[in-house]
Order: C-alpha cells, then sequence, then structure tokens
C-alpha cells in the first residue's frame, strides 16, 4: 500500500512539472524575443502570445499547453486507477496555473484543460472548439469564448 502512495504521489508530482513547462513565455522568448510577462496582458497563456508577437508563435504554444493536458491524461491512465488519472490532469492545470518555472505565476489553464478534453473525448473537443470560435467570431472576445465554453462542458459531459 504505501509503494502505491508513493509512486501516486510521484506520478502527480511529474503531472505537475510538465504542467508548469511555460510553453507561451518559451516559445515567445526564444521565436519572437518577448517576456510576455510584461507585454499586452501580461497572462502567460497563448492568446497572449497571439497578441504580442504573432500567430506561428501563438499555435506552438497553443499546441504546448494541449499537449501538457494530453500528457497528464495519459500519464495518470498508466496507473489503471480513474482517480489517479484525474488527479493528474488537476495537477497539470495547476501546473499551469502556478508554474514552479515562473515563481508560480502562469495563465489561465484553458489550453491545458483542452488537452484534457481532448484526449478524454476528441468529439466533445470539436464540438467545444466550435463553440468557442463562433463565440469569438460573434464578440471578438477570446476571454468570453473560454468562459462559454468552461460553462457548458458539464453539460456534455
Amino acid at each position: 500500500m504505501g509503494g502505491l502512495c508513493v509512486k501516486t504521489a510521484a506520478l502527480m508530482i511529474l503531472c505537475y512539472l510538465i504542467g508548469s513547462i511555460p510553453f507561451s513565455f518559451i516559445f515567445s522568448k526564444l521565436m519572437g524575443g518577448v517576456d510576455i510577462r510584461k507585454r499586452g496582458s501580461h497572462n502567460v497563456g497563448a492568446t497572449n502570445v497571439l497578441r504580442t508577437t504573432g500567430l506561428k508563435i501563438a499555435l506552438l504554444a497553443l499546441l504546448g499547453d494541449l499537449l501538457k493536458g494530453m500528457a497528464a491524461c495519459w500519464l495518470g491512465s498508466l496507473s489503471g486507477n480513474a482517480a489517479v488519472a484525474a488527479l493528474c490532469a488537476a495537477v497539470a492545470v495547476i501546473g499551469h496555473c502556478w508554474p514552479v518555472f515562473l515563481s508560480f505565476k502562469g495563465g489561465k489553464g484553458v489550453a491545458t484543460c483542452a488537452g484534457i478534453v481532448l484526449y478524454i473525448s476528441p468529439t466533445i473537443f470539436i464540438i467545444l472548439v466550435a463553440i468557442f470560435i463562433l463565440t469569438i467570431i460573434l464578440t471578438k472576445y477570446v476571454s468570453l469564448g473560454s468562459i462559454i465554453v468552461a460553462s457548458i462542458l458539464p453539460l456534455l459531459a
């Protein structure tokens, strides 16, 4: 029993560290020469990368953040325990929002959560992406798209 707890704790720490990888910061700094914490909304997320460095770097940041959520789900699933898998996904989001590598000041976790949804249900992911895009087209607010999608997700799950 004790060995299982140690393995679970190690897995959760690993998923937190994966979630803490600040892809938005890394790509905007290395490819755009910009510290996004000091530009735009000052948020370490793909939307701020888009606004401050452009589409190419933002897509890389988005992909990295999606993969963080997917990787945490996959690692959690290796445990064979649904509760452990859910905790692994949750700590990856916590890592994104409060990353150890950026003094615990990260993004909002939207893309990492999207990666979790994509791993669990690609169909629901596609529906939510369509709603997200439609909301942005109609309102011009990315944040509203995120809020609406987060509100609708429990209804689809």
